[in-house]
């Protein structure tokens, strides 16, 4: 059934992921497909027989039937969902009926033929009917010197069927016709079936689209920065979905946003999403106030005041020091992130990194309550009481409920998840390597979120989970960070 499936424009792969009852579907729609090829090959090789001979009929039988085999394989492969639509909307999508109507016109026409076949015995006796009748009409009228007219052939058994046997030749038409658009209507019919299919080949085609976009940009990022000078990544796409809807942008807004008023265009509020907090910079750092900092600051020496001596012992102090080392005090970088050592934070401190800390050294660390703020999308007074609150040995992803469940990073954006580190969470909820991971979300457009920028590797899990899987994946996730 295999090499059946391939030739009817099936994915056998795809269809090893279906249920038994759904398989049965594909079982049938492919011996309808063969049996609807075997119809219109015979169809052509008895109207060759009828116009040029026998020896015509094998050729146009294989001409035939390769025909209407491409079309069904155009049909089954070719028809699916779109790969620019939601997954989430696949449940309202059923096939069109452009390709019924269009076999059903063909089969009209190509199984002509073999009509004329099945009413062979009437039209027999018919075509020898009118064959005597105009010998005698030519006898009446003394024409002898002249061949008499073809009695026999296809137009002529065409006009006898369609002048004396109207019902039974539309109702056999009919029939036929059926029979070579049966792949079509079955799609149709089934689309309850064919949805699980369609859903999986949405996901295996939108994961490849996806990646070779990524790394298609990575290429032409890596090419431009070479060879135009001041060029700095991300590279701007003039369009609203790339690859997908490539509609372009208008002053980099897409149109489609807009409605036409009378004398502008007016913004459609769509979301009512909050937009991520910025973390605010006051005057007076908020962190000069932590009350755990280990003494009062010093102030530092002005040009008017300090004498040659000072002002050099303050500069090589700023130069072996990082910025603000003398306010706080900061934790070194927990282990596996390289580069710094100990008592000295490092340049980048990601989720991970700031998920291990524990409280007491992270309400000291300037950048790890600047992480937790826009991770947690929460403002820095609001993460600042929670670490005073917490206990110093307790972690930081105990201390907020939220920092490793599933809809806190998912519905992250590309940018932020970037931006703080996520690659690596991310990778483990899509099961995919962290570099890949880190590709498919630069190559991401506008505010597109996690969940959107990973939907094909989300579909499965988001669409098809038990009751009871969501909580497993959460906590499986929660246990690999931790």
């Amino acid at each position: 059934m295999r090499g059946l499936f391939s030739l009817c424009g099936y994915d056998t792969s795809l269809i090893d992921k279906v249920g038994a009852g759904e398989r049965r579907y594909f079982v049938l729609s492919a011996l309808v497909s063969l049996l609807a090829v075997v119809i219109a090959g015979a169809g052509m090789a008895y109207g060759a027989v009828l116009t040029v001979g026998v020896v015509a009929a094998p050729v146009a039988f294989v001409v035939a039937a390769l025909f209407v085999l491409n079309l069904l394989r155009l049909q089954h492969a070719g028809s699916g969902y779109p790969l620019h639509f939601p997954i989430e909307e696949i449940h309202r999508w059923r096939p069109a009926l452009t390709g019924v109507a269009v076999l059903l016109l063909l089969g009209s026409l190509i199984v002509q033929p073999l009509v004329f076949l099945v009413e062979k015995p009437w039209l027999d006796l018919d075509l020898a009917r009118r064959a005597d009748e105009a010998m005698a009409v030519r006898a009446a009228l003394g024409i002898t010197d002249v061949l008499p007219p073809v009695a026999d052939g296809l137009i002529a058994r065409g006009r006898a069927a369609w002048d004396l046997h109207v019902v039974a030749s539309a109702l056999l038409t009919v029939a036929l016709a059926f029979i070579i658009a049966g792949p079509a209507l079955l799609r149709r019919l089934g689309a309850s079936v064919l949805r699980h299919y369609e859903s999986e080949r949405w996901i295996t085609d939108r994961i490849l689209v996806d990646d070779e976009w990524a790394w298609a940009r990575d290429v032409v990022e890596s090419a431009l920065v070479e060879t135009a000078p001041g060029f700095s990544p991300p590279l701007q796409v003039p369009f609203a979905d790339p690859p997908y809807n490539t509609r372009p942008l208008v002053f980099g807004l897409d149109p489609q946003d807009f409605v036409e008023g009378r004398l502008k265009y007016v913004r459609v509020a769509r979301k009512r999403t909050a937009e991520t907090p910025t973390i605010p910079v006051p005057a007076e750092p908020w962190w000069t106030t932590l009350s755990l900092a280990p003494g009062p600051v010093e102030p530092v020496p002005t040009a008017t005041t300090a004498t040659t001596a000072t002002m050099a012992t303050a500069t090589a102090t700023a130069t072996t020091q990082p910025p603000h080392a003398h306010l706080t005090p900061q934790p070194p970088l927990p282990e596996g992130r390289g580069g710094g050592e100990p008592g000295v934070v490092g340049i980048f401190l990601s989720v991970t990194d700031v998920g291990r800390l524990v409280a007491g050294a992270a309400r000291t660390n300037v950048r790890a309550m600047a992480v937790c703020a826009r991770y947690l999308e929460l403002p820095p007074g609001a993460v600042l009481q929670a670490l005073q609150a917490a206990a110093d040995d307790v972690a930081v992803h105990v201390v907020f409920p939220a920092w490793n469940k599933l809809p806190t990073i998912l519905l992250q954006r590309a940018d932020v998840a970037l931006q703080v580190g996520l690659a690596p969470l991310i990778a483990i909820v899509v099961d995919r390597p962290a570099d890949q991971v880190e590709r498919r979300l630069r190559a991401a457009v506008g505010d597109a979120k996690v969940s959107s920028v990973f939907a094909p590797e989300l579909a499965r899990r988001l669409l098809r989970e038990k009751p009871g899987a969501a909580t497993t994946t959460t906590t499986t996730t929660t246990t690999t960070t931790t």
